[in-house]
């Protein structure tokens, strides 16, 4: 990992949104996974060129380091600080709901299945990039993701000191009432009457949060798929 004056001035360009000079850049020799160390307040963490160019959004520079060869599951990693956040650039693409630089990315070999970690104190969050855009009512990028090979059943695991759950994306789609990505899930696989760790199914989240479409559309898949 090295923070010199041309990682830096790459990831300067990037940030502009200049595919040129990241381009004529990368031709002089700059590394295409050139990593720099950024602050924000009292946090810092380790970013590679890749995450610097999905986090402007910028799809012509996504493109142009991935053909340079830039490794499309490169880790960010959070040094220290209140908080720290630990993924590749997928995890960034989907916290900005950007389908078109998920899709390239996947398209580029992204694992869907590599996981973001987030640490708040005494709190960490492990993560899919599925289970996120599950969680926040992204229904493009969840069947981006699906289309994509995410597995649908994958987990979260959320611990705090002695606590820890552990739930699938269709407990967080169903916990947020996001009805139409519940039907998804259930559509590609994910199993109606899965059980959290605390004992919970999807379909007593959704009631104890008072979705009622939600409870519905479990209802309806459970009643469908015992029929069969």
């Amino acid at each position: 990992m090295l923070e010199d004056d041309t990682n830096q001035e790459l990831h300067d360009a990037i940030m502009r949104g200049d595919p040129e000079t990241v381009r004529d850049l990368l031709r002089s020799g700059a590394d295409p996974d050139a990593f720099v160390i950024t602050k924000d307040g009292d946090s810092q963490g380790v970013v590679a060129a890749s995450h610097t160019a999905v986090d402007s959004g910028n799809l012509g520079v996504v493109l142009v380091l991935l053909e340079a060869g830039a490794e499309p599951n490169a880790a960010m990693t959070g040094l220290d600080g209140p908080g720290s956040v630990a993924g590749t650039a997928l995890h960034i693409a989907v916290s900005q709901r950007n389908v078109e630089v998920v899709q390239t990315l996947v398209e580029w070999g992204a694992d869907t299945e590599a996981l973001e970690v987030i640490s708040e104190g005494t709190r960490k969050i492990t993560r899919t990039a599925l289970f996120t855009a599950a969680g926040e009512g992204w229904l493009e990028g969840v069947r981006t993701l699906l289309l994509a090979g995410a597995d649908p059943s994958a987990t979260s695991v959320d611990t705090e000191n002695e606590r820890r759950i552990i739930r699938t994306a269709l407990h967080a789609a169903s916990a947020t009432g996001h009805s139409e990505i519940v039907r998804t899930l259930l559509e590609t696989g994910a199993a109606v009457d899965t059980l959290a760790n605390d004992g919970k199914t999807a379909l007593k989240l959704a009631l104890q949060n008072g979705h009622l479409e939600t409870v519905a559309v479990l209802k309806r898949f459970r009643q469908e798929s015992t029929a069969i």
